[in-house]
């Protein structure tokens, strides 16, 4: 994921007016300021007024409890704050600056640059208002096609998938994308996909992010997080889709059943281990907890597998207590799973929602183990008896997405792209 910040290129032929003429310019307002202030001051009786947080004056935005800030110091101070990791104070600057200054040469630039903030914070909704406005104000069409591409993603992670489908699949018929940046909108469109269960969409998109991906760096694999996604992705499709399959009498349908939920099973885990071989830190991570999810997943559905009516007690003893014999292996691969991502995350350095996750499904699992181990100990019909004093509860699986730049490791923010000039906003990135 390529996160980019907005700066304006403030050299002399971008401004219209001469450096003296702003200073003088400048000093006159911060003059005048001052002494409305001292009026106010001698006048006003503060005992009845609740004074302002912020008042707007002659460009200038003027705080109580700091000093006065011109348009531009708002819009560098923000930009400065996300360079930082100080969301917050970037998203306070730049959304003063758009509440007072709407219609300034920054103003293109900060609708972007706030629009990150936001994603950063996890305010997707929000965010994705940010990037249309950015989108909508945009002359170029690599602009409209920046703005474009972080509103579909925002626009998913609030739950807007239609949209967000509808918008990916207007990208790659308008624009002649190529390598990463038309992987990246099949990438985000299979996401939409997946949030409306279009499995065999999704999977369609994936392979074709996939192709443009490998397209693009060879051999060169090791690391790279667009791929490691992919794969990610692509084992969350077949995960999920496993989990649609219902297990359901009569006995023929039950097999039928079974070899289609033991198809999806092995795809799902074979994208989730090329996820793994990719070396990413943070999807290595998810897909290993992932991966752990998936056998506790085929677990589950196949200890609610529909059995025949006609069982009384005693046999249903028996049922159970060779199926549990049959999935205790899958329960113990789980647990290896789990620790080994552990072992990977405590390696890494890594300590994230995922990190956490693990840490509580394995505790989970040595305990649904230690209860299965002892009713395999026990008489079939003594453990059946345990088995329904004691029923199998799992809560539902939550997978913590999006990653935010901290998690992705994406904190360089030293390369600089070169400006691209426009008549309404000449601009140029910093990338991180």
């Amino acid at each position: 994921m390529w996160y980019q910040t907005r700066t304006v290129n403030t050299e002399r032929n971008s401004i219209k007016r001469s450096r003296t003429d702003l200073s003088l310019s400048f000093l006159l307002k911060v003059s005048f300021c001052v002494f409305t202030l001292l009026i106010i001051g001698c006048s006003a009786r503060p005992q009845n007024i609740a004074p302002p947080k912020e008042i707007e004056m002659s460009g200038l935005v003027i705080r109580p409890d700091g000093p006065l800030l011109s348009a531009e110091e708002l819009f560098e101070e923000g930009v400065g704050a996300f360079q930082g990791q100080r969301f917050k104070l970037c998203e306070q600057r730049l959304s003063t600056y758009l509440k007072y200054f709407s219609n300034e040469v920054y103003t293109h630039s900060a609708y972007y640059n706030l629009g990150l903030c936001l994603e950063f914070q996890r305010k997707h909704f929000e965010a994705a208002k940010q990037f249309k406005a950015f989108r909508d104000l945009s002359e170029q069409d690599s602009d409209r096609l920046d703005g474009a591409v972080r509103l579909g993603y925002n626009l998913i992670f609030s739950n807007q998938v239609i949209e967000a489908e509808a918008l990916y699949t207007q990208l790659l018929l308008q624009y002649p994308l190529k390598g990463f940046d038309r992987s990246e909108c099949h990438l985000r469109r299979a996401m939409a996909r997946l949030s409306q269960k279009k499995y065999a969409e999704a999977d369609r998109d994936l392979s074709a992010a996939m192709s443009h991906i490998n397209g693009a760096i060879g051999s060169q694999y090791k690391g790279n997080e667009a791929l490691a996604e992919v794969h990610f992705q692509r084992g969350e499709v077949y995960r999920r889709h496993m989990g649609e399959i219902q297990l359901k009498m009569p006995l023929y349908e039950i097999k039928r059943s079974i070899a289609d939920k033991t198809r999806f099973f092995r795809k799902s885990l074979y994208a989730y281990v090329e996820a793994i071989k990719v070396n990413h830190t943070y999807w290595a991570i998810a897909a290993g907890h992932q991966l752990g999810v998936l056998h506790e997943d085929i677990y589950e559905d196949l200890l609610h597998a529909e059995y025949p009516s006609d069982f009384d007690d005693e046999t249903l003893a028996y049922y159970f207590f060779e199926l549990d014999k049959k999935l205790a292996p899958l329960i113990s691969e789980s647990i290896a799973i789990y620790e080994r991502t552990i072992t990977i995350s405590a390696t890494q350095g890594a300590d994230n929602t995922w990190v956490k996750s693990t840490q509580n499904s394995l505790k989970r699992l040595r305990n649904l183990e230690a209860e299965l181990q002892k009713r395999l100990s026990m008489d079939p019909l003594k453990a059946y008896q345990q088995k329904q004093a004691i029923p199998f509860h799992r809560a539902p699986v939550t997978v913590p997405l999006p990653p935010t730049p901290e998690d992705l490791g994406d904190q360089d923010d030293s390369v600089i792209k070169p400006a691209r000039n426009s008549s309404h906003n000449p601009s140029s990135k910093v990338t991180h």
